[in-house]
């Protein structure tokens, strides 16, 4: 008996191909295994030495972490958020109707103090930038209108608003 008769239970005379496809499977393993265990080598090598930068990485102080050290952060007091929140009509101002109160409640400003401390020169910017039919408009007078309006001077700021109209109500 021979390791053929062996791999040929039912002893079929046929069955030699059987047996040398059983004996070739292996013969091509071993001729692929070895590349790709090499394979696997690189990779642990690449993933050894991507572990050692990860593990420098964490020893080393981030620069974002050392500056909450050093500053701790402050949280902002309750009465400035309320006044940053606040909302003015900003129609109020000689010039503003409700489109362009629209485009700068987008753009962030939001209160007479906002704009007031916005230059005209950001205005116009905004105004531009909303196309057409804003650009005509002249923000020159807007922040001044809105200080005025801000620190609650009506009356100065309702003449100045009449000799801008000259009088045309």
């Amino acid at each position: 008996m021979n390791i053929f008769d062996l791999l040929n239970p039912c002893q079929y005379d046929f069955a030699w191909w059987q047996q040398l496809i059983m004996l070739a499977i292996p013969f091509v393993l071993g001729l692929v295994w070895p590349k790709a265990s090499s394979n696997n080598e690189e990779l642990v090598t690449q993933l050894a030495a991507l572990d050692a930068e990860l593990a420098e990485c964490n020893s080393k102080p981030s620069p974002i972490k050392k500056s909450l050290e050093t500053s701790p952060i402050s949280l902002p007091k309750a009465d400035t958020i309320a006044t940053k929140s606040k909302k003015d009509d900003l129609k109020v101002v000689e010039g503003i109707g409700p489109k362009i109160e629209e485009l700068f409640n987008n753009a962030g400003i939001l209160s007479f103090e906002q704009l007031a401390n916005t230059s005209a020169t950001r205005l116009k910017e905004i105004l531009e930038a909303a196309g057409s039919r804003f650009q005509m408009h002249d923000p020159t007078t807007w922040p001044a209108q809105s200080k005025l309006a801000d620190e609650g001077k009506w009356e100065e700021l309702k003449k100045w608003q009449d000799e801008l109209n000259k009088g045309i109500v």
